[in-house]
């Protein structure tokens, strides 16, 4: 997946949320994860979302700024 943006938020807990908006490599169709992440290192958060997290509607990515 190609991505394009991502938008991080904090729960009141402190625990790292972070939404990323991007392309299929293979369709060009835009995909959107959602996933809790260690907080620590962007890259392996990122990584970590795309494999493990929720899909998320595209739609609902970009109404949060993704």
């Amino acid at each position: 997946m190609k991505l394009d943006k991502v938008a991080w938020f904090t729960t009141s807990d402190g625990k790292v949320i972070g939404v990323v908006l991007g392309r299929d490599e293979m369709t060009d169709v835009p995909k959107a994860y959602i996933g809790v992440c260690g907080g620590k290192d962007e890259r392996s958060d990122l990584a970590m979302i795309v494999l493990k997290g929720a899909q998320f509607p595209v739609a609902a990515a970009q109404a949060l700024g993704v």
